[in-house]
């Protein structure tokens, strides 16, 4: 592909920049290399202000051999560092991190004339420099101002990826004294307020009371920086300070801190509109976190609001399965005086009312609210299984039964009742089997919350029967490299490709991969948020079984203690004794019981392992670890060894925080 003519810089500037990155969004890199090749080729000899721009495209994105860039830019020492700079970024954006600190003290020499002996400081004291730190050396490479201002502002947001916040706040002051923009110097603020959080280092994960006031702070500094963005009418640095604001927010938004941030987000909401942002994803988040603040405040009508402009902005669809859902739980929770038709909207609505209800009624009403609910989904089999734990077992002869058959009774009881579960699902098959396993989990969550225990673990055993790998992240891939969807695997961008390349598709066949490509997208996204989903069911289930176990007078892995003479019914045979056949049916069941829940962890370590999430893995081991410390300190420790290799395993193949 070539370039002919001499072309407007605008568009080179934006066009070109475009194009490239609709090649690397549908996954044809080969074609991108060859736009941003020839593109380079022009704007260096044409252009060369815009060349800066190419080049950085073809760092970002690895469109060009790095050796090859390198020699190219050697014989300007600017362009040099521009190269090496930007080599950095994709370095920390890899986690490449070998000799990263020395490097970014080398660059701010070069650039400022000025080294920076501690590069590696992360004190929450960042704004205060002491004279030993920083010396004046060598003259710094010549360039423009504005180029060395904008490097030296990349330099400082790389120096915030590393954590080294003293030569972050150095590059950041060294701007504030030589730029005479407004624009420029609110970036500047912007990045102050990011980096009073990044100061924290390690700490700026915990959620320590001062943690959290320290982050609130700034988010507070940064509203003020942000009105005064908007008096100004930037666009550009409007949405910078936007994007740094949602980072800033992003931790808070758990459903104990997210009222801290309602009203920075509908500042961002509200900035992101004035400007028309084309940063369509970022607002359909915003709109859906505001929607959920909006809720847990019980304001129904604006909660709805913002989800349905969190739809409109949702352009690819990737959220538009989840976003419905929230909007059809609401419509009904809103609809107070109407049954609905839909034995899953009945439910739904059951469980919507009695999640708005949760702090009034007794415990009674609460369960059967929640059993109404289940009885809904699951008219032939949620009583029968509920009764598995409920139903008194009386004899049919006509003396009392003693205490062992009694057992003895009740566990063959529940292996009998909950086998109907099984028997539910075969006969209902794959009909909505999305939206009830989501109706499912919110009814088993929604119990937890309020501790009905016994319609916890029903809900779970309901929910987890969807669990049989109908939904899978493992993607097809066709032979030529591409998915299905024409989405390319990076590393696979430059094998496979066929001859003909993208400009033979025929007319219409483009737009075809488009749609099948968000398609594809959207179907992923809503397989992993089912998959983490019934990940948080199984830790769920898990932890109501052990409350069983206890509820029956034993531990996890414990089993139950033999009842002495006096407490055995009169009726008891005479020298019954451990090895009676209804005690060790007795046992047996829990036993099964607490195998079920050592799997239940397990299978949710599983899943946090193929999504990649290393908090489900770490919780399975952090929950594994607190309900068998019993063995541990009676010195059984054999008894641990078939129980955390599993999930040791997952927690080496995903990584863990601590």
């Amino acid at each position: 592909m070539s370039i002919q003519g001499r072309l407007p810089a605008c568009v080179i500037d934006n066009g070109t920049g475009a194009l490239i990155e609709c090649h690397i969004d549908a996954g044809r890199k080969d074609d991108a290399s060859q736009v941003a090749g020839a593109a380079a080729q022009f704007t260096k000899t044409n252009v060369p202000n815009l060349y800066k721009d190419v080049l950085a495209l073809q760092i970002q994105y690895k469109l060009t051999e790095y050796g090859r860039l390198s020699k190219e830019t050697k014989s300007s020492p600017d362009l040099h560092l521009f190269f090496k700079i930007h080599r950095l970024k994709v370095q920390l954006a890899g986690d490449e991190k070998a000799d990263v600190g020395l490097d970014l003290a080398k660059f701010y020499k070069q650039l400022t004339g000025m080294f920076e002996t501690d590069v590696s400081g992360t004190s929450t004291e960042f704004s205060e420099k002491s004279s030993t730190n920083v010396t004046r050396t060598s003259t710094p490479v010549a360039m423009e101002t504005n180029d060395r201002l904008s490097l030296i502002l990349e330099l400082a947001k790389q120096c915030m990826c590393y954590g080294a916040c003293r030569l972050a706040a150095d590059c950041l002051d060294y701007i504030e004294r030589n730029s005479k923009e407004p624009s420029v110097n609110l970036v500047i603020e912007f990045l102050r307020c990011e980096l009073m959080v990044k100061s924290l280092a390690e700490k700026q994960e915990n959620y320590s009371q001062s943690v959290v006031q320290v982050r609130l702070e700034a988010i507070e500094k940064l509203e003020q920086y942000l009105m005064t963005a908007l008096r100004f009418g930037d666009p550009h640095v409007i949405q910078v300070g936007c994007t740094t604001m949602w980072n800033l927010c992003l931790p808070l938004l758990q459903f104990n801190l997210r009222h801290h941030v309602r009203k920075p987000l509908r500042i961002l909401a509200d900035a992101l509109e004035s400007v028309d942002s084309l940063n369509s994803l970022l607002r359909c988040q915003i709109h859906t976190e505001l929607a959920k603040c909006e809720e847990s405040e019980e304001q129904v009508e604006q909660a709805m609001i913002h989800l349905r402009k969190a739809l409109s902005l949702d352009d690819d669809g990737l959220y538009t399965e989840r976003l419905e859902t929230l909007l059809t739980r609401l419509q009904l929770r809103a609809s107070l005086y109407t049954t609905p038709d839909r034995p899953e909207d009945l439910a739904a609505m059951i469980i919507e009312q009695a999640r708005s209800s949760s702090d009034s009624g007794t415990s009674k009403m609460k369960r059967a609210s929640l059993v109404k609910a289940g009885n809904a989904l699951a008219p032939d089999a949620f009583a029968m299984v509920l009764e598995s734990e409920s139903k008194d077992i009386s004899s049919h002869g006509k003396q009392p039964p003693s205490l062992l058959s009694k057992l003895a009774a009740k566990a063959e009881h529940f292996e009998k009742a909950v086998g109907k579960a099984i028997g539910h699902l075969k006969r209902l098959g794959i009909h909505n089997d999305q939206e009830r396993v989501r109706i499912w989990a919110d009814l088993t969550k929604t119990a937890r919350k309020q501790q009905i225990w016994d319609v916890a673990r029903v809900a779970a055993r309901f929910c987890l029967l969807y669990d049989d790998e109908r939904w899978s992240l493992k993607r097809e891939t066709k032979q030529t490299g591409e998915d299905e969807g024409g989405y390319v695997e990076e590393d696979k961008n430059n094998e496979g490709r066929s001859s003909s390349g993208a400009g033979s598709l025929k007319k219409g066949e483009g737009q075809s991969k488009r749609f099948s490509y968000v398609t594809e997208e959207a179907k992923y996204n809503t397989e992993k948020d089912l998959l983490r989903m019934l990940a948080e069911v199984h830790f769920i289930n898990a932890e109501a079984l052990v409350q069983y176990l206890k509820c029956q007078g034993v531990e996890l892995c414990d089993s139950p203690t033999f009842p002495n003479s006096e407490i055995l019914s009169s009726q008891e045979p005479a020298g019954a004794t451990e090895d009676s056949p209804q005690w060790m049916i007795y046992c047996d069941w829990l036993g099964s019981l607490s195998q079920t829940a050592i799997s239940e962890f397990q299978r949710a370590s599983e899943l946090g392992s193929e999504l990649q999430e290393m908090w489900l893995v770490c919780n399975s081991a952090v929950y594994l670890l607190n309900y068998t410390t019993h063995l541990v300190a009676q010195q059984r420790h054999r008894e641990l060894i078939p129980i955390l290799p599993c999930v040791l395993k997952n927690l080496r193949s995903v990584g863990h925080v601590g």
